[in-house]
């Protein structure tokens, strides 16, 4: 029988690798943007401008990593890089999970799911509300494309994330609800 493609591998290295390839060329031309004079734009100004723009949106597309896509030092972006690579990680797990239906039943396991979706609520909470302060702020000024497309990720992201959440907790609920409880000691104390 052959092997399915694991996504929890292929999906981290995919998304680094093209977030890496945007960052590091949009930054080494973004001097384009701010128009500095001693510079002479080329012929492939507008491939560039392109790249700086693809950078924008593929921010918006690994949105949970959000505050870490600003940090403006080597370290940062390691760190940005390093938060995509979980981010998809995590993505292709629980898409390679429903593909197995790998169902796991103890209380540790439970506690640890409970977390990580009370975790997850919280953050994709804090996406939407990032969204709609986006929303606001660009109402009041010059609208841009990229943006707007950037803006417009934050939601679908947010909603995803708070939907996954609160289907987690509401089954973990309903399990506890019809009798799953936390394992004895057997030494009888």
């Amino acid at each position: 029988m052959p092997q399915r493609l694991r996504l929890a591998l292929v999906l981290p290295i995919v998304q680094v690798v093209m977030t890496a390839m945007l960052t590091l060329w949009a930054d080494r031309v973004t001097w384009l943007l701010v128009g500095d004079g001693n510079r002479v734009p080329g012929a492939f100004v507008h491939l560039h401008l392109l790249v700086i723009s693809l950078r924008l949106i593929w921010r918006g597309v690994n949105a949970p990593t959000y505050p870490l896509c600003a940090a403006g030092s080597t370290v940062g972006e390691l760190f940005y890089f390093l938060a995509v690579a979980v981010l998809w990680y995590f993505v292709g797990r629980s898409i390679d999970q429903r593909r197995c239906l790998q169902p796991t039943a103890s209380y540790e396991g439970q506690k640890r799911k409970t977390t990580v979706a009370v975790l997850t609520l919280v953050w994709g909470i804090v996406l939407l509300s990032l969204g709609i302060i986006e929303s606001h702020r660009q109402v009041s000024a010059s609208f841009r494309v990229e943006a707007g497309v950037i803006r417009a990720l934050f939601f679908p992201w947010g909603s995803i994330l708070v939907a996954i959440a609160t289907r987690k907790l509401l089954r973990t609920g309903r399990q506890q609800k019809q009798g799953f409880q936390a394992p004895t000691d057997r030494r009888g104390l």
